[in-house]
């Protein structure tokens, strides 16, 4: 490990510039600062070392400490190598053809021309980047929007303080066109209808263009995050409410999630709109 690391640092320190015979850039760029520079690992069937507390402490600790830049794990308890194979060896041809100075849009562009993966699983990346010169330490999971995860998450929290539908799992999805709801089986309680096309302020879009139904989160996950439904206020006023606890924002950038932007007039009133057809039966 020692000597890996003294290798990459190595490559990233190289200045060399590759010309063609007639002093143009090749197409191919060769050089140990793009090839190599940088120490990856993946952990293919290990869930626990992403979902337990404990464990997943000790990988951010891995790349904190600089002894990795990056670490790609996967969501499931025990995730079936045959599931996830194809999606690992296309990111290293990926990083071997065209390098991989930026993990987390590599990442990205694997996952929206490559989603078969996340129809069995969510996708954890622990990567190093720099910004402003300093390198800092992100952490963050990739999920699939379907009937089973609302806007990628699996939600077991319901509105009714009484209730214990953590305990039993009988939080259910409900989709209508743009437009999520949970459902609890227990005490049948409805939350509010939220746009599953939008960013929101935990779950944001990789790219919404090309693979509406990706969305990407913070991780670990905070607890705001687990009662997002919970917290958005129904009724007619579930608008108006989302907007004040939950900001809406879209075109999110991948490398500065920071900076989000108002919605559109236009957006808000489509959203109102949706979420009137839905709860009058429209």
């Amino acid at each position: 490990m020692t000597a890996m690391k003294a290798a990459s640092l190595a490559a990233r320190e190289d200045d060399t510039v590759e010309k063609t015979i007639n002093g143009g850039t090749p197409w191919y760029n060769t050089t140990p600062k793009v090839r190599g520079g940088r120490r990856g690992l993946f952990l293919i069937t290990s869930g626990p070392a992403m979902q337990v507390k404990t464990e997943f402490e000790e990988v951010l600790a891995m790349v904190e400490s600089d002894l990795f830049d990056f670490v790609i794990g996967f969501g499931g308890s025990s995730t079936l190598p045959g599931f996830v194979g194809s999606t690992v060896l296309a990111f290293i041809r990926a990083a071997a053809v065209f390098g991989c100075t930026d993990v987390w849009k590599s990442l990205c562009d694997l996952l929206v021309t490559n989603p078969d993966v996340m129809e069995h699983t969510t996708v954890i990346a622990v990567y190093a980047c720099y910004v402003d010169g300093k390198r800092t330490v992100e952490s963050r999971e990739v999920a699939k929007h379907s009937t089973h995860r609302a806007l990628g998450h699996k939600f077991s929290i319901c509105g009714n303080k009484g209730c214990n539908s953590s305990m039993a799992d009988t939080i259910s999805v409900s989709v209508v066109e743009n437009m999520v709801q949970l459902t609890c089986g227990q005490c049948q309680w409805h939350s509010a209808w939220l746009p599953a096309n939008q960013d929101n302020d935990h779950f944001l879009l990789v790219k919404p263009t090309i693979t509406p139904l990706l969305f990407w989160h913070n991780f670990p996950r905070s607890p705001r995050l687990h009662k997002l439904f919970v917290d958005t206020v129904s009724g007619d006023n579930a608008q108006e409410g989302s907007r004040k606890k939950h900001t809406l924002h879209t075109n999110i950038s991948l490398a500065h999630p920071a900076k989000l932007r108002r919605l559109s007039g236009t957006v808000e009133r489509r959203s109102s709109e949706a979420i009137g057809r839905i709860e009058h039966g429209l």
